[in-house]
């Protein structure tokens, strides 16, 4: 499952297992929502994706809960050519995911770096 689905179906496991609006609220103020230009296949798409940076492990809160901690993820949202959807034809392939998934985690990573 992925795409805008997959972000609201993991917010609400993670809050779930929180059970803290609060961490709730960080959750989506840390969540980032980007639109890039990727090359694939010899065409240049315009992808819209949400970005949320790796979370710690918090080994106890105050009232003795913890959290495990979440890696970075990427979640594509919708996948456009010359203005026509092909976000469906995309998520047919799981290689064309992870595919367009690692173009993005390489676009967020160039993005930190420093510009001097």
């Amino acid at each position: 499952m992925r795409c805008a689905e997959c972000f609201h179906a993991k917010v609400k496991q993670r809050l779930d297992r929180s059970h803290s609006p609060l961490f709730f609220l960080q959750h989506l103020k840390n969540n980032k929502m980007s639109v890039t230009q990727i090359e694939f296949r010899k065409k240049i798409f315009e992808v819209e994706y949400d970005y949320t940076p790796e979370e710690k492990q918090v080994t106890y809160y105050p009232d003795g809960s913890g959290y495990p901690g979440c890696a970075e993820q990427v979640d594509i949202c919708k996948v456009t050519h010359n203005g026509e959807d092909f976000t469906d034809f995309i998520f047919e392939s799981e290689a064309d995911c992870e595919a367009i998934e690692n173009m993005l985690y390489e676009e967020v990573e160039r993005r930190k770096e420093p510009s001097y």
